[in-house]
């Protein structure tokens, strides 16, 4: 009695014997896979909205008091007007503020930058007085903020300090696009 050949012998079999099936077969397979490279979608980088709203405002030359009640104060009150706030934190120094706002739900978060940003001119702030009001981007450039004091050293010195950091950076890391730096106005 002779033993009949297993299903896995019988596959092989049949691919040695028609071995030009099998090359179709395998074209077919890389043919299939260099489409799927070109065509298939990605998701790599997914868009992820944020809910927070940034609003900064200088104010040059005005003490930090000063930017508290004649900026901060008539903004806070503005943004307390927008519908879907959850949070809001400022703080202000000498010739700036700066405010976060977390609003409860990412959708309405657009529609609240624009309301706050169509609100601004009409509050009535100081006419030197710059505002400006960004969504978080999750994805987008890293922002890095340095503060330097002043440690008894003259403008001249940490001016010419500073220069030589954003050299030193820049020279540094070609993924850097732009980096400023600023002189406050009432250094000794």
């Amino acid at each position: 009695m002779e033993e009949k050949p297993s299903l896995l012998t019988r596959w092989t079999n049949f691919f040695l014997d028609r071995y030009r099936v099998t090359i179709l077969i395998i074209v077919a397979i890389v043919i299939a896979g260099i489409w799927g490279i070109f065509n298939n979608q990605r998701q790599d980088f997914p868009p992820i909205k944020a809910n927070y709203i940034f609003v900064q405002a200088t104010y040059p030359g005005a003490s930090a008091a000063d930017i508290e009640q004649e900026v901060m104060i008539p903004i806070e009150q503005a943004i307390d007007g927008v519908e879907g706030v959850k949070t809001l934190r400022s703080s202000a120094g000498n010739s700036f503020a700066f405010m976060t706002v977390e609003m409860e739900d990412v959708p309405k978060t657009e529609k609240a930058a624009e309301t706050i940003s169509a609100e601004l001119p009409k509050i009535g702030l100081p006419a030197n007085v710059e505002t400006k009001v960004e969504i978080l981007d999750p994805t987008g450039v890293s922002l890095a903020l340095g503060i330097v004091g002043t440690n008894g050293q003259t403008t001249n010195n940490l001016l010419q300090y500073a220069g030589d950091v954003k050299s030193r950076i820049l020279s540094a890391s070609p993924d850097i696009k732009k980096l400023i730096y600023c002189q406050k106005m009432n250094l000794p």
